[in-house]
């Protein structure tokens, strides 16, 4: 016969007939069986059990179960409807036996919470807030943190919402859709490929890939030119334990969005991870205005290469820039370059409210013409070119003070001429 267990304060009624603050479980043994990989894993007890003691439970488990409550917490017994950390010391299946949970109603507290679902998997389109309001994406973990789109019995979640209530994950046994997790890294069950950590369309998305001596992988993603993205659902949960590596922007966030007309320079964050760290990348269009910057040098990510950071002291940062998709400047600007002083390679910004005809050179501080940069007509919008410390020849030029000077004449009707000279400086 079903049963009900009171998980703690009773609530209303909901519309759809959800009990706040109950637990149902139905009669008979079932069995969950799942899998785990070596070293932290992200778990949850999905079935009612006699001893909820961890060694009882996950017998292979090397460490303490860990629960979150604005940081970790030891625990001796688990309960249904939190998420734990648990460590392993080699991967494998494992099999949980009990009663079967058919719905479940989880306290959530204001920030990130760690939840598990029932017996029975739970699309998160599902899922009912009650009193809270969601506000990231659903993230599982496997080896790295990924978003999903289907909770599934025995593994657990980080979810973040606005403020305490409590999260309904559904009522008797759900049908799931298929499954098809976007990880942030490749993990062991993941493949070789890059899946996007959101909608399917992968258009003017790019991503930086780390990945350290021991092979642990991370990714993170950018763009310029997707203004439909919301980067603040791409926030990532709290680190997992270490030494697992963790990769994040500085905004704890894993997709970082430009905006026209401002250029952004995020740091990027790298913990736990075994020097030297190769980074590579892939960009989103082939004239992304996006760059790697490594212990201020500026490396411009317009095609596929690779870079590597030596050691954990180094500072690492994605520059980005919207494009015009944001409209159009509203007056001729010439930008300070990026960076400045710059050893070898800097850029530089300039705005055209209208289509014109630009020449950009590079003097020394001679008044010698050192290199052009530009000189033809371009559409207006917000432009960028990088600079190599090249001459016209194809030598780089010595260290010391140069200046660049743009001159852009309008076309059409009512022409005219804007120029400005900045000045800089290489140190080699």
């Amino acid at each position: 016969q079903p049963a009900i267990a009171a998980m703690g304060v009773s609530g209303t009624n909901l519309e759809s007939g959800y009990i706040p603050g109950l637990l149902g479980f139905s009669g008979g043994l079932m069995t969950v069986d799942d899998s785990c990989t070596t070293g932290w894993n992200l778990l949850s007890l999905p079935v009612g059990v006699i001893d909820s003691s961890t060694s009882a439970i996950f017998p292979e488990a090397i460490s303490q179960a860990f629960a979150y409550s604005g940081g970790y917490i030891p625990e001796n017994a688990l309960r249904n409807g939190p998420g734990y950390w648990l460590k392993f010391g080699v991967s494998g299946m494992f099999a949980l036996i009990g009663t079967p949970v058919s719905q479940e109603s989880v306290s959530v507290a204001a920030g990130w919470n760690m939840i598990g679902p029932p017996s029975a998997p739970v699309a998160v389109s599902d899922i009912i807030p009650v009193g809270t309001t969601v506000i990231s994406n659903y993230f599982g973990y496997q080896s790295a943190y990924l978003i999903d789109d289907t909770l599934t019995p025995g593994m657990g979640y980080w979810v973040k919402v606005s403020q305490a209530g409590k999260l309904f994950l559904g009522s008797g046994p759900v049908t799931a859709p298929a499954k098809n997790p976007a990880p942030v890294a490749t993990s062991a069950r993941g493949g070789s490929d890059h899946p996007l950590p959101m909608a399917k369309n992968q258009e003017g998305i790019g991503y930086l890939s780390f990945k350290d001596a021991s092979g642990r992988e991370s990714i993170l993603y950018y763009s310029t030119s997707r203004t439909d993205l919301k980067a603040g659902m791409y926030e990532l949960p709290p680190p997992a334990p270490p030494p697992v590596m963790d990769v994040r922007y500085a905004t704890g966030r894993m997709l970082e969005v430009g905006e026209a007309g401002t250029v952004r320079e995020i740091p990027i964050l790298v913990s736990t991870a075994a020097y030297p760290v190769k980074v590579a990348w892939n960009p989103g269009k082939p004239a992304d205005p996006a760059s790697l910057v490594v212990n201020g040098r500026q490396i411009s990510m317009t095609g596929d290469r690779e870079v590597t950071v030596e050691n954990e002291n180094s500072r690492i940062a994605l520059r980005i820039a919207g494009d015009n998709a944001g409209g159009l400047p509203e007056r001729f600007a010439l930008h300070q370059n990026y960076p400045n002083p710059f050893n070898p390679t800097t850029t530089i910004r300039y705005d055209l409210p209208r289509d014109a005809h630009v020449v950009l050179r590079i003097y020394d501080i001679l008044g010698e013409e050192v290199r052009t940069l530009v000189d033809g007509i371009e559409p207006a919008g917000y432009r960028s070119i990088e600079w190599n410390s090249g001459n016209d020849g194809g030598k780089h030029v010595a260290s010391g003070v140069y200046f660049y000077r743009i001159e852009a004449n309008t076309v059409g009707r009512g022409s005219g001429t804007y120029t400005k000279v900045m000045k800089m400086m290489i140190i080699q």
